[in-house]
């Protein structure tokens, strides 16, 4: 799985809109070979829009990187689009050690838009110092349907 990932992240480059321009590709790279190795006869897409086809449902990965087993609290932020073409998002955690990693749940498309919160550029970052660097569509672990 790392290997795959660790190649797939060096050939995709810097991706548009990409958060950390391109530096933590293999994290979602990690994530979509989660969903694989749990889906095997899923065809991975790779476009824009989303990120697999499986049982002809279109699923985009969402995958975070975590320094410890994940806690129920914690959200995924995700860069604010409303007009992505996919059915359901699949949410992952992988550890920095790359050795670790948990699916957490799902959300299909109309339930991601019912249950995230939009914050803007500047917004402060709860329990934190720290302010969001652009805009978000924050969902928490909790939200998330179990698999």
């Amino acid at each position: 799985m790392l290997l795959s990932a660790t190649v797939r992240a060096y050939e995709m480059g810097e991706l548009k809109d990409s958060y950390t321009a391109g530096n933590r590709n293999i994290v979602g790279c990690l994530g979509e070979e989660i969903f694989k190795y749990y889906r095997p006869k899923s065809t991975q897409v790779d476009d824009f829009q989303c990120d697999f086809l499986s049982q002809g449902k279109k699923v985009d990965v969402k995958t975070r990187l975590v320094s410890c087993e994940p806690i129920l609290k914690w959200a995924f932020n995700i860069p604010y689009r409303l007009n992505q073409d996919v059915d359901y998002y699949l949410f992952c955690c992988v550890h920095k050690n790359f050795k670790e990693g948990w699916v957490m749940g799902y959300l299909s498309k109309g339930e991601f838009i019912q249950r995230r919160q939009i914050v803007r550029k500047g917004d402060p970052i709860p329990e934190s110092n720290g302010r969001y660097l652009r805009d978000f569509s924050v969902v928490l672990m909790r939200d998330i349907r179990a698999t």
